[in-house]
């Protein structure tokens, strides 16, 4: 395969809409390259997933029966972790009789699967295209794609994969002296704030509480000093955020925690460093319990534990307590700590950055709406986050026909940054 540095510079085409992207493919085939090109377009589940099982709740309703992102994702995962946990490749023996488990026919053959990733590379293809290909060989497109990634030439993709390190990571894409071209520029800096932004709900701290507990509980006698400490400094920072969501309290006049009427919906907005204060934990040093949780990698290790104790189904080491109610969707496949810990990274940064939003649903609402509180981080200032892909790639242009006056675009998405500032301005200057 091609890797970072090997001579071959990719050429990594952004949009916002599925739709601009395949006319961006159709416009290459145009081009006297279009037949030699390699180029590869990434998508979601959603989008290449050929097991209509997987996509559709009910085959013969399928207009009314899609399934959403999340659910497919699920599902998806569900199946190969089945596929996974039976031998002889998705088979298992039945009194000396093989018969088939219950993974994706599509994932079977990896064979398959990379010969669909060359086949899909012989001309310029797009959503549909990879969708249809894999539909034809019965392979899965959307790991195909994956796969393709090393030899291509051109990537297409949408604006959350390019903009987001956690999903670049997760495809196996590096913009590593990448030549990057982001269409329609003027949507970039929603998108960083959206892809920014998260939330830490109530349910997730508890069962990230709950699964910090169990895991101390059955290990604490092989776990060293250091780490029962930070394990420590955790489980006080989770049981002060539950305690705080469950009072509905917020800082009255005097500084101190204060109950308010539950009856109604509350929000209040607050920075970062007067949430901490309000927690009563402004004395712990985020920063060295963030680079414990990234050296550990606590929370794949609680995702593994949780998911081994409950296929083993031991509840010697579990709380014997009756399961929460669910009040919103969460993955099996998702760590409860990798949320909190996400959450803890933007406590972590500037007031300039963004601001700390707390709900408290009023009492009716939760109760009949299943909304649990929650704290909510929602990114201000954009700048610093295009700044991971700026330094990795070799260049980056940023086209559109809306990205006048150019000395707002770049405040917005470079910040401080005084030579960027001056050519916007001497750019603008040649325009006017």
């Amino acid at each position: 395969g091609v890797t970072p540095g090997a001579g071959v510079r990719k050429i990594i085409y952004a949009a916002r809409t599925h739709s601009q992207l395949s006319q961006f493919i159709g416009e290459l085939r145009r081009t006297k390259w279009g037949k030699d090109v390699k180029v590869v377009a990434l998508g979601s589940r959603s989008l290449l997933c050929c097991n209509d099982d997987v996509m559709y709740q009910s085959k013969t309703n399928k207009k009314n029966s899609r399934r959403c992102e999340a659910d497919i994702t699920e599902l998806c995962l569900d199946m190969q972790k089945k596929k996974s946990n039976n031998s002889n490749n998705g088979e298992t023996k039945n009194n000396g009789q093989k018969t088939k488990t219950n993974g994706c026919p599509y994932l079977v053959s990896r064979d398959a699967i990379s010969t669909l990733a060359m086949h899909s590379m012989v001309r310029p293809s797009d959503i549909e295209d990879m969708a249809s290909l894999g539909k034809a060989s019965h392979a899965c497109s959307y790991y195909a794609s994956r796969e393709a990634l090393a030899a291509a030439e051109v990537v297409v993709l949408p604006y959350n994969t390019l903009l987001s390190p956690q999903a670049r990571q997760s495809v196996g894409l590096s913009i590593a002296n990448a030549l990057v071209v982001i269409d329609e520029a003027h949507n970039i800096p929603e998108t960083l704030q959206a892809l920014s932004s998260c939330k830490l709900s109530m349910q997730v701290a508890e069962a990230a509480l709950a699964q910090l507990l169990a895991y101390t509980r059955k290990y604490s006698e092989r776990l060293a000093g250091r780490n029962l400490f930070y394990l420590g400094q955790i489980r006080k920072i989770l049981m002060a955020m539950i305690k705080f969501l469950k009072r509905g309290s917020s800082q009255d006049d005097d500084g101190r925690l204060g109950t308010n009427n539950n009856s109604v919906q509350r929000k209040e907005m607050i920075a970062a460093v007067d949430l901490m204060f309000s927690l009563k934990l402004d004395n712990i040093n985020l920063f060295s319990i963030l680079r414990y949780l990234k050296k550990s990698r606590l929370s794949q290790k609680l995702l593994g534990f949780v998911n081994h104790t409950a296929a083993a189904t031991t509840t010697d080491n579990v709380p014997n307590e009756p399961a929460p109610q669910r009040l919103e969707f969460m993955s099996k496949h998702v760590s409860s700590m990798s949320i909190f810990e996400t959450f803890l990274e933007k406590l972590s940064g500037t007031s300039r950055e963004g601001k700390i939003i707390i709900e408290w649903p009023s009492e009716e609402t939760s109760t009949t709406g299943n909304i649990s509180p929650t704290l909510r981080f929602v990114q201000i200032h954009s700048a610093s986050q295009l700044d991971n892909v700026v330094e990795e790639a070799h260049a980056v242009i940023l086209a559109g026909g809306t990205l006048r006056p150019f000395s707002h675009v770049s405040a917005e998405l470079f910040g401080d940054d005084v030579d960027v500032m001056r050519a916007a301005s001497e750019a603008e200057g040649q325009l006017t």
